[in-house]
């Protein structure tokens, strides 16, 4: 009598997770329009970027664009792709400030392409 395992082949957003959690980089980058939208995309462990919600943290910011990752992983790749970025705050859940002269979408365009481009030169 032969026993065939059942295999569950991954899905393609399963296949983009794996390997980005080998290479420490995150699988996506999403516009958030509130604090909500922002802890919902974390949850999937991607990166939130939104405007400056000014209560969040106390800084030096004036309606700049904040980008938010969660992990250690994620903030060493956010730190190494855009070293000008101002780091804020690290609890669990790590923001950069961007300020001058950037639009959420230009931001948004810019972390989408250093992702591929590191995926590229990962496989």
């Amino acid at each position: 009598m032969k026993f065939f395992l059942k295999y569950k082949y991954p899905t393609e957003r399963e296949r983009e997770r794996e390997r980005s959690d080998h290479m420490n980089i995150p699988p996506r980058a999403r516009l958030a329009e509130n604090e909500t939208e922002i802890l919902q995309i974390l949850k999937m462990e991607e990166v939130a970027i939104s405007e400056c919600i000014l209560r969040e943290i106390p800084h030096k910011c004036l309606h700049g664009i904040h980008v938010y990752v969660l992990g250690s992983e994620q903030e060493d790749f956010i730190r190494e792709k855009f070293p000008t970025w101002k780091f804020i705050s690290r609890n669990t859940v790590s923001a950069f400030c961007i300020i001058g002269g950037a639009s959420l979408k230009g931001v948004l365009r810019e972390i989408r392409s250093k992702i591929k481009e590191t995926n590229r030169v990962n496989d």
